[in-house]
């Protein structure tokens, strides 16, 4: 399908939507129903368009501050993503190297791990809510791991994301006062 397309059919889920799991399930019910294409999607492109339609609709949760000039926005968006790409990178170089160098996990592992929490920022930044953190694990690792979540891998895990989620937070509290006042909210 082709991008525009798929924009066109991810806004018309919204509508019928409650939630995100409803929203990406009727993004496959309308392309059931449409018997001109496959119904399958390469999961980024997904993620984008509903990235794309929530940026259209929702507000971010804390994150988008109301009444701002296209251009601060530009500027608000541009740092919230500076912030996002900094906490990726401090917790592959600071947190991640610590777990590997006490074989808690593996470095195959920790690139999993990144993603994890890429999706996870993405999702509490451009979102209204994210999703249990089991989930954004299976997302990422293979099926042979799920059954090995709460023995070998929970602690480690929700450390990451939990210590990602703050410093991205203090990151973002720090970039955006100066232009814009403290428009992220604290986590409650």
């Amino acid at each position: 399908i082709p991008y525009d397309e798929l924009l066109v059919l991810t806004e018309e889920a919204y509508f019928l939507s409650k939630n995100r799991s409803d929203w990406c399930l009727n993004v496959f019910k309308i392309l059931n129903e449409n018997g001109n294409m496959q119904n399958r999607l390469k999961k980024h492109e997904l993620i984008s368009a509903m990235i794309n339609i929530n940026l259209k609709y929702v507000e971010l949760d804390g994150v988008r501050p109301l009444r701002l000039s296209d251009a601060n926005y530009q500027l608000y968006k541009n740092e919230i993503e500076n912030a996002k790409k900094q906490s990726l990178l401090w917790l592959e170089t600071d947190v991640l190297q610590s777990f590997i160098q006490k074989e808690k996990i593996t470095e195959k592992d920790s690139r999993r791990f990144i993603l994890a929490a890429d999706i996870y920022l993405t999702d509490m930044i451009y979102s209204s809510d994210v999703d249990l953190l089991p989930e954004y694990f299976r997302e990422v690792m293979p099926k042979t791991e799920h059954s090995r979540y709460l023995k070998d891998y929970k602690y480690v895990f929700e450390t990451i994301i939990e210590k990602t989620e703050e410093n991205f937070r203090n990151l973002i509290n720090i970039s955006i006062k100066p232009y814009f006042g403290n428009y992220y909210r604290s986590k409650e």
